[in-house]
């Protein structure tokens, strides 16, 4: 009984699922909430490509990597990002909202204050008595996009949900990934 009930649900959505493959190209200002040292804006860039799974209904899944440089002012970290939105189409535009997660796989420091000795840079995901850069992130992500065929625009905004950097020096001390993008993609 369970199996035909479900089975009538499908037939009578009539969800049609097909994957649609795009690449993107983009660049913005990427800071970190907070106090930490060297934090203000700079500019980052990502590259990436993915998937989104279409509904009938006008709603649609989109999942990919980019590879991202953020960070803050005075240091900056490549990492790899995995967003997850739902997104829904009206028209030529879409707007998709949801979780992502990031791997920190390079990080830049250009402060005196992050090098042991002159000349001898600290190992950037370690612990020292500056504290520390958390190579890994996880946040909020939302997106706006606009069609034209197969070429688009958007707009891209993330705050990450998780401390980033961290102070030991102050217990109260806490700072997020924030940023956004403007980028151009091409759907195949």
């Amino acid at each position: 009984m369970k199996k035909n009930i479900l089975i009538f649900i499908l037939l009578h959505i009539g969800i049609t699922i097909f994957a649609q493959s795009y690449v993107e190209l983009g660049g913005g200002l990427s800071n970190l909430t907070g106090s930490y040292p060297g934090t203000g804006a700079r500019m980052s860039y990502s590259i990436g490509g993915g998937y989104r799974f279409n509904y009938r209904s006008g709603m649609g899944l989109d999942t990919g990597l980019q590879l991202a440089l953020s960070g803050a002012k005075d240091y900056g970290i490549l990492e790899i990002r995995m967003p997850v939105l739902v997104s829904y189409q009206v028209s030529s535009f879409d707007f998709g909202v949801g979780p992502y997660i990031a791997v920190g796989l390079w990080d830049q420091k250009n402060d005196s204050r992050f090098y042991d000795a002159p000349g001898t840079k600290i190992d950037p995901w370690a612990e020292s008595a500056f504290g520390y850069v958390n190579r890994f992130d996880a946040g909020v992500d939302a997106r706006l996009r606009y069609h034209l065929s197969r070429l688009y625009f958007g707009w891209e905004g993330y705050f990450g949900l998780v401390d980033r950097a961290r102070n030991d020096l102050s217990a109260s001390f806490h700072s997020h990934s924030i940023g956004m993008h403007l980028f151009v993609g091409y759907s195949f």
